[in-house]
């Protein structure tokens, strides 16, 4: 293995299609899926709701907003989610109502990983 890679070691994604964000068994097992994975980045597409609506529980279970494109009605939003803890570089490289790509980065060594609800992207 690359010797610059070895800061992304435990570094995780985890992406899921929610179809709705804000009721309470979402909530339960979103926080069991935290639990058991600590996913380093999340994102969470088909969100339903605005993302003011969950903020006070991203930042309960220790996670903070690094794109958010908001639902439109009932259609469409994802959310890219960091873990608070995570100290590696992360920016957002371009935006679509679909889609977020980030850039991931850490000293020398850098990524891009896209996060899409849609075939098309």
């Amino acid at each position: 293995m690359d010797s610059r890679m070895k800061e992304f070691m435990d570094f995780t994604i985890m992406s899921w299609n929610i179809r709705g964000a804000s009721n309470l068994q979402t909530r339960r097992y979103l926080r069991e899926l935290i639990r058991r994975h600590h996913p380093s980045i999340l994102f969470i597409m088909e969100t339903h709701v605005p993302f003011a609506k969950m903020s006070t529980f991203w930042n309960r279970v220790g996670y903070f907003p690094v794109a958010v494109e908001e639902a439109n009605g009932h259609s469409g939003g994802i959310w890219a989610l960091l873990d608070v803890r995570i100290s590696t570089r992360v920016v957002v490289v371009d935006r679509h109502f679909q889609g977020v790509t980030l850039g991931i980065g850490s000293g020398d060594s850098s990524w891009m990983c896209t996060g899409s609800a849609s075939k098309g992207i």
